[in-house]
């Protein structure tokens, strides 16, 4: 379904963070009005560079590694990931799997290795940015 890939495309802007879906890709987002004019900058000056405009936020994010140039760029502007685990429990005799929500920094997300990420079933949700960390932030 159409709709189904853009439930996750969203830019929420909060009083003190930017709220952004990780399904969008760098392009969507460097065109995307809504995004602060900063952070399409940073993108098109930095993450274009090392990982391509058609990348997904999803998928750089969940490969990134401790020693690239973005993670180092994410930490700076003090961004924080929304990553989702599935938990299975049993509810009433029924087994059931429910996600639970963990809230990283971007070098504690990059420092757990990719094994490790495909054991737990690790979903990254979303991209918290700090507007006072995009507003310190010098090119």
């Amino acid at each position: 379904m159409e709709t189904q890939g853009n439930d996750y495309k969203y830019i929420l802007e909060g009083l003190t963070e930017i709220a952004v879906g990780t399904r969008y890709t760098y392009a969507e987002l460097e065109d995307n009005p809504e995004l602060s004019y900063k952070f399409r900058c940073i993108i098109k000056r930095f993450f274009e560079q090392e990982v391509g405009r058609e990348t997904s936020l999803e998928s750089h994010l969940y490969y990134m590694k401790p020693e690239d140039e973005s993670c180092r760029i994410y930490a700076q502007i003090k961004a924080k990931i929304r990553v989702y685990c599935p938990v299975t429990g049993k509810s009433f005799g029924r087994t059931k799997t429910i996600y639970k929500e963990q809230i990283l920094k971007a070098d504690e997300l990059s420092k757990i290795p990719l094994s490790e990420k495909n054991r737990r079933g690790m979903i990254v949700h979303e991209l918290q940015l700090s507007k006072l960390g995009l507003m310190t932030f010098a090119m």
